[in-house]
C-alpha cells in the first residue's frame, strides 16, 4: 500500500499528544515540546500547526506563531526559551500588520525524514505563509532557533534566514527580515 501524505491545518488534542510524541523521537528531551504547553499555545491561537499526516498518523509537523515585540527581543537575545513564553505573548494572527513571529518546530518523523515528506510540510508552511500574505500580514521579523547542519540548512535557503549572533541554552538563533515577501 503507498503512504498517503496529507497536510491538515486542523489540530485535535489527540494531535497535540501526537507532537509530543514524535518530539521524543527527534530531539533531545529538554527540547522536545509538552502537552500544557503546546496546549496552551493552541488555545491562544488556533491557527499556528501546519500538519503532515500519513493515511491520518500524525508524522511531521511545524509551529509559528506571532508574538509580542517584548517576548521576541527577549527570544531573540537568548534571554528566554519558548517553555518561558506567557501565554499573554502569544498574539493572535491580524490583517495588515507585520508581526513578530517565532517561527518554532519542524519535526518529521525519524522513519519519513529521507522521503518527500520534507518537501511537503514545506509545502504546507509555504502555503500558510500565503494565506498570511493575502491578508496584507508580512512576516519580516520571524526568529528561530536551530540545533543541527540540515535545519540552519533548511532555514537559510528555503526561509531566508540569518545567524541573529546570539544563542539560548539549547542551539543557535537565525532571523528572517524576509519571510517569501
Amino acid at each position: 500500500m503507498k503512504n498517503l501524505l496529507n497536510l491538515s491545518f486542523n489540530v485535535t488534542h489527540k494531535d497535540i499528544e501526537d507532537m509530543v510524541k514524535l518530539d521524543e523521537l527527534t530531539f533531545f528531551p529538554e527540547d522536545s515540546a509538552n502537552v500544557e504547553e503546546l496546549e496552551i499555545w493552541y488555545k491562544r491561537n488556533k491557527d499556528i500547526f501546519v500538519l503532515l499526516k500519513n493515511d491520518d498518523k500524525l508524522i511531521g509537523y511545524s509551529i509559528f506563531f506571532p508574538i509580542t515585540e517584548e517576548c521576541y527581543k527577549k527570544y531573540r537575545s537568548g534571554e528566554i526559551l519558548e517553555g518561558e513564553i506567557n501565554s499573554s505573548e502569544i498574539l493572535e494572527w491580524q490583517d495588515n500588520t507585520f508581526p513578530y513571529v517565532l517561527f518554532n518546530n519542524i519535526s518529521i518523523s525519524p522513519e519519513f525524514q529521507n522521503g518527500d515528506a520534507i518537501k511537503i510540510l514545506t509545502s504546507g508552511i509555504i502555503s500558510k505563509v500565503m494565506e498570511l500574505k493575502k491578508r496584507n500580514i508580512v512576516l519580516c521579523n520571524t526568529i528561530a532557533e536551530c540545533d543541527s547542519n540540515d535545519g540552519i540548512k533548511y532555514l537559510s535557503n528555503i526561509f531566508n534566514f540569518k545567524p541573529v549572533g546570539s544563542q539560548n541554552s539549547r542551539g543557535d538563533l537565525y532571523e528572517s527580515n524576509n519571510l517569501l515577501n
